[in-house]
């Protein structure tokens, strides 16, 4: 099933849902009931030894069931009460992945359809492989200039048709690739890095430009950087009246929605069920079942066994679903299915563009470029570092030598040649 994702099942095929493991928890309880099986051959033996323990001849009376019955019902009632605190916060959870979809698809929808001037200029065709045949035909250069490091992409990518709303749908993507980072608690630097364009994807294309990436490896709240990417972009197509003032607000209030629904799912997984909660229910539970078998015994001898490992499986059990349900963003097969939704959106996405006839080409062009852009960042960074190099004089200060931070700046290019991505302030 991959990561996170629930499991699909028929509600109707009794055999089958009884039977199946994938998704199952007696796999988390197995060491449990083993337990209370040896503990329930153990009382068996002293039983039906001549030590008669747990009966009225022996020297150890049986166990009062009545003292039991009344003890199983109170911890039952607990249970039972933590059992739907976390049915609540996995539809708590759900609930926000809801809103934040609705929210960022129509963010997506707004951004295809409302930003206008966005066709690049009147020269160059609308479709990049057609207008790479046609530089081709008349001898013109094709590979697209040199990489900018503010947008990740080349020079004469800028100027193709949709670039800006793809610009604005890519950091779209990343939030929600960042969000699902954060609530799985990946919040080394490494995973900057592996920021993807599609979790099915076997080439794993990346959507964080090497620009954006040494950004997001400082801060702790990742998501929200993106979202202030996205501010600054909405604010920069306000100014150059390429949206409308309703525009603006309608879409700005999608990234507050946003925010709002980052703050929800984070509150879920950060706040756990209170402690001394926790750890009382485990600690009666782990009494009552592992202590049970000596109140079985005097009633089913050798059979202890059997309703011992069944009250196990019962309680125990109902608390592992809980705490299975509690948390519903982590990656195993009863959480949910956070890569599968953000796939979706990129799909919603690329559809919304292609609608706002945005050719298929240049989105498949563009993800290629941003997926490239480490690539082509790494070899522009080498051709400065060796530019350097070969101009630096032989003697000096230095002798010659390229110091390391003189090799990280290479020239910078004019404000007005590209429209550089935003580094917003840090969030606390």
């Amino acid at each position: 099933m991959g990561k996170g994702g629930l499991v699909n099942y028929v509600n109707t095929d009794f055999f089958r849902i009884i039977f199946r493991l994938e998704g199952s928890i007696f796999d988390n309880i197995a060491h449990k009931i083993f337990a209370t099986f040896v503990i329930s051959l153990v009382a068996a033996l002293l039983h039906e030894s001549s030590l008669k323990w747990f009966s009225a001849e022996g020297g150890v009376p049986p166990v009062n069931a009545l003292a039991y019955t009344i003890t199983g019902s109170s911890i039952a009632f607990l249970l039972v009460f933590r059992s739907v605190i976390s049915y609540n916060r996995f539809w708590e959870g759900r609930g926000h992945l809801g809103g934040l979809m609705e929210n960022a698809r129509d963010f997506a929808r707004q951004t295809a359809f409302c930003v206008r001037l966005d066709d690049g200029p009147a020269d160059v065709d609308r479709d990049v492989v057609e207008q790479s045949r046609k530089d081709t035909q008349e001898g013109k250069r094709t590979d697209y200039g040199d990489y900018v490091d503010a947008t990740g992409v080349r020079e004469d990518m800028q100027r193709m048709h949709g670039f800006r709303r793809l610009q604005m749908c890519r950091q779209l993507l990343v939030f929600w690739r960042l969000m699902i980072q954060h609530v799985r608690d990946e919040h080394g630097p490494e995973y900057v890095e592996r920021v993807l364009y599609s979790t099915v994807d076997e080439r794993k294309k990346v959507v964080v430009t090497p620009h954006v990436e040494e950004l997001l490896k400082k801060k702790k709240r990742r998501p929200l950087v993106a979202i202030s990417m996205l501010s600054w972009y909405l604010q920069q197509e306000y100014k150059s009246k390429n949206i409308t003032y309703m525009e603006y607000l309608s879409m700005d209030n999608n990234l507050t929605q946003l925010i709002a629904g980052f703050n929800g799912v984070d509150k879920v997984h950060n706040v756990p069920i209170p402690f001394p909660y926790a750890q009382m229910i485990s600690l009666l539970m782990s009494l009552y079942c592992f202590t049970a078998p000596f109140m079985f015994v005097a009633s089913f001898g050798w059979a202890t066994f059997l309703p011992a490992c069944f009250l196990t499986t019962s309680f125990f059990g109902i608390n592992e679903v809980a705490i299975e349900i509690e948390d519903p963003f982590g990656t195993d097969e009863n959480d949910l299915p956070l890569d599968v939704m953000g796939n979706a959106l990129k799909d919603d996405c690329e559809m919304n563009l292609e609608v706002a006839l945005v050719p298929k080409a240049n989105i498949q062009q563009y993800w290629e470029e941003i997926g490239n852009s480490k690539m082509m960042w790494r070899q522009k960074h080498a051709v400065a570092i060796e530019h350097q190099v070969v101009s630096a004089p032989a003697g000096g200060a230095g002798g010659g030598q390229i110091l390391p931070y003189q090799a990280e700046r290479p020239k910078a290019k004019a404000a007005d040649d590209f429209e550089p991505e935003p580094e917003p302030e840090p969030h606390t």
